[in-house]
Parts: C-alpha cells; sequence; structure tokens
C-alpha cells in the first residue's frame, strides 16, 4: 500500500501546512483515500471501481527511508536532528528532504490534530460493502461529508471501503454508521474499535 502519514513543516522552521504522503511504489494493495478538509486525498485521480492500479516507483536507500520514518514521528523535526540521527550533516539532510520533495515522495506538509482535544475520543474502522445498486461517488461524497470521517479508503478484497472515524460517543458513532446505510448505500458493515495506537 502506497503509506502516508501527515505531519507538520519539516526542518523546524516556519512554512505553510501540507500533506506528507509516501509512494513507495510496488503495493498490488494500494488503499486510496478520499478527504474532507483537514484529510489529504492520495490519490490525484481518484478511485475508480474495476480498473488497474499503477503505483509510481521511486528509488529509496536506507537513508531516505530512515529520513522519512523521522519525518512521520515528527514532521517539525529540525535538519541538524535528522542529520545526526542518519550520519548526515544538516546542510546533508536537507539536500536529502529537499530531493524527496523533487521526487514527489513527499507531497506536502501540515499539522496533525488530537481528536480526543476536539472530544472525539472514540475511534473506529467502519468497514463497508455496498450495495450493487449504490454509485461509489455518491457513497465517497456522503462519507466525506460526515463529521466523524476521517479517512476513506477504497480497498481491495471481500470490503470495498473502510472508513476511518472519530466520534464523540457510541451514539455519535451508532449515526455515523446509520448514515453510511441509509444515506450512503452500504449494504452491510462491520464496525472495530480502536483500543489503542502504537507508534513504531
Amino acid at each position: 500500500m502506497a503509506a502516508a502519514g501527515e505531519l507538520a513543516h519539516a526542518g523546524g522552521g516556519e512554512g505553510d501546512a501540507g500533506f506528507v504522503g509516501l509512494d513507495l511504489g510496488g503495493d498490488a494493495d494500494a488503499h486510496w483515500v478520499l478527504s474532507k478538509a483537514g484529510v489529504t486525498v492520495r490519490s490525484s485521480t481518484g478511485p475508480q471501481r474495476g480498473s488497474s492500479v499503477t503505483v509510481k516507483s521511486v528509488a529509496l536507500d536506507e537513508t531516505d527511508h530512515r529520513i522519512l520514518k523521522i519525518l512521520l514521528r515528527n514532521g517539525r523535526a529540525p535538519f541538524a536532528s535528522i542529520g545526526a540521527e542518519v550520519g548526515l550533516s544538516p546542510h546533508g539532510a536537507a539536500d536529502r528532504v529537499r530531493r524527496l520533495q523533487r521526487a514527489g515522495v513527499i507531497t506536502g506538509f501540515s499539522a496533525t490534530v488530537d481528536a480526543q482535544t476536539l472530544g472525539r475520543s472514540l475511534e473506529a474502522l467502519i468497514d463497508v460493502r455496498l450495495m450493487p445498486s449504490t454509485d461509489s461517488a455518491h457513497f465517497e461524497r456522503l462519507a466525506g461529508g460526515l463529521d466523524a470521517v476521517r479517512e476513506v479508503l477504497f480497498l481491495t478484497g471481500r470490503w470495498d471501503y473502510q472508513v476511518s472515524v472519530a466520534c464523540m460517543d457510541a451514539d455519535d458513532l451508532d449515526r455515523t454508521v446509520r448514515a453510511l446505510r441509509q444515506q450512503g448505500g452500504a449494504a452491510q458493515t462491520e464496525t472495530r474499535i480502536v483500543m489503542r495506537r502504537s507508534v513504531p
């Protein structure tokens, strides 16, 4: 899958928020991400059900991978600390980051938001299978417009989509699932509550 993560401006300086997406290539099970405000679309063309997925491949060495992991963990890491961790000078680390940007591996920068501080402490993953008559574009628009929805992934396999949500409480989760079914055209859903997150 094309890995992606949101993070703040690299290098420790000031800058506009954006998105960091890592297109590491070669994954036949690539997921497509749709978005609403604050969540960036990983596909430039959007998902096409039944179409093939082409993933651009970029040659990365071990140092590149280590830099990307640092940035995904802390997007505001200064070049000096990045360089110290991977064995480069601050200038060398800055050159690597800029090269990754030019290659399209890093596609932008943004701040992450702690959903709990917004009163949305109940996180869940909702697997969705659409009714045969449901238009996928309609479902994506509907799901993307729901307040609790953070990410919509178009999948291979037995489910059509996985929807990541951050809800205020169980009632909010129930309303979100009902909206996906009654308004979005989902035939079947399976909801799993996130118990905790593990930082890599």
